[in-house]
């Protein structure tokens, strides 16, 4: 694969984020806003789209509150920022992806 991963701490925890500059915004996998405490499940966290593709996909969005990234030359801290389902990425890929860092970081 041609696509450049960084390891980025998230409140701590150890990731693998692919860097992407034409991404407008940092996400995170489901997985990593799992490991800061925030699924599905949490109040308020959620938020439906709706998203419909060929297969019919609905994607569900969730909102993680007061996340931090930290790489060996930047530190950027977030009021909030959104996770999604980053499995097909990694599958594509052959590695776990914990998120996507974007234009904003």
């Amino acid at each position: 694969s041609n696509l450049l991963l960084v390891p980025v701490s998230v409140n701590g925890k150890q990731g693998n984020f692919i860097v992407d500059t034409g991404a407008v915004t940092t996400v995170l996998s489901h997985n990593m806003a799992a490991q800061l405490g925030i699924n599905q499940n949490t109040p308020g966290a959620k938020i439906d789209l709706g998203i419909a593709g060929v297969g019919g996909f609905e994607g569900i969005v969730l909102k993680v509150p007061n996340v931090t990234f930290k790489t060996a030359k930047n530190t950027e801290t977030f009021p909030q920022v959104v996770a999604i389902d980053l499995k097909q990425i990694s599958k594509m890929i052959g590695t776990e992806v914990d998120g996507v860092v974007g234009y904003d970081f």
